[in-house]
């Protein structure tokens, strides 16, 4: 039986991207963890540096240690592979847009949001592997689902707004 394995990156990493890119004093570091049910998980820090090429500013990207692959490929991608556990390059692309929500209260953050379709609710879900649902119009939270495995990345409604 073969299972498939995933890559997981620190959800702020295009801030260092960009800041890298513009030259912003500092650090610019992320984490990246490489995951396959059986094996032992690749945790590496990326490190993002600036570098000038003839027609833009361009991200070097050094991983710390061995095992896990990073590439800039623009502004808002990156693409990663970990060769250690057998995982194909992936592309990561950075969000369009962020969205202020202050009534959301999680301690672990935001990774995956959802408004239902019908309007009223919203879902958020992050890192502790609960979902929380709020109510839009009061700013309240009505119900937390917990018992995920591992990190929220992603939550939907269904069309119908259930």
């Amino acid at each position: 039986m073969h299972s498939f394995g995933f890559i997981s990156l620190q959800p702020d990493w295009p801030i260092d991207v960009a800041n890298a890119r513009n030259a912003v004093d500092g650090p610019h570091e992320f984490w990246a963890s490489a995951y396959r049910p059986g094996h032992d998980s690749v945790h590496r820090t990326v490190r993002a540096s600036a570098r000038a090429a003839a027609d833009a500013q361009l991200v070097s990207l050094d991983v710390d240690g061995g095992g896990l692959h990073a590439e800039y490929v623009s502004a808002r991608q990156l693409r990663l592979a970990c060769a250690a556990l057998d995982i194909p390059p992936a592309l990561f692309s950075a969000p369009r847009q962020t969205v202020a929500c202050t009534h959301i209260a999680r301690g672990s953050g935001v990774r995956a949001f959802d408004v239902s379709p019908l309007g009223g609710l919203l879902v958020a879900g992050g890192d502790d592997g609960a979902l929380d649902v709020y109510d839009t119009e009061a700013g309240t939270h009505r119900v937390q689902l917990a018992g995920h495995l591992g990190d929220v990345t992603c939550c939907r409604f269904f069309p119908s707004g259930q």
